[in-house]
């Protein structure tokens, strides 16, 4: 089955994005016992998510190009299992590893997406 990242398909998209966990800020200070903290709201949810392409080398340098353009946007991740996984902030689209995929058509690309979830 079939995935998208930002509405660009992919052959094979695995991965997870946990849900928002509350954060907390602790700091100590000189002279003082104890500990001092705050709670900063919810965060701390990263994600990975790789993505795969299989088609003509050229096909498959075109998709990753749209991937990288996805950098700095929120999007939605839908995974081979068919799981829907929104508000997610792409921040890195991390370096296409491409190689021959005879049987698939010519390359396979590869790739992994990562970022946080925002809300």
């Amino acid at each position: 089955m079939a995935g998208y990242i930002g509405g660009i398909a992919c052959d094979i998209v695995s991965g997870n994005a946990a849900a928002l966990k509350q954060r907390v800020e602790r700091w100590e200070l000189t002279g003082i016992d104890g500990y001092g903290a705050q709670l900063l709201g919810k965060g701390d949810s990263p994600f990975a998510f790789t993505a795969i392409k299989f088609g003509s080398g050229a096909a498959v340098d075109s998709w990753f190009a749209n991937l990288e353009a996805l950098q700095g946007t929120i999007v939605t991740i839908v995974d081979d299992w068919g799981t829907s996984r929104t508000s997610l902030l792409i921040e890195r689209v991390l370096q296409l590893q491409k190689s021959v995929a005879y049987h698939q058509g010519g390359a396979r690309g590869e790739t992994t997406v990562e970022g946080v979830k925002t809300n």
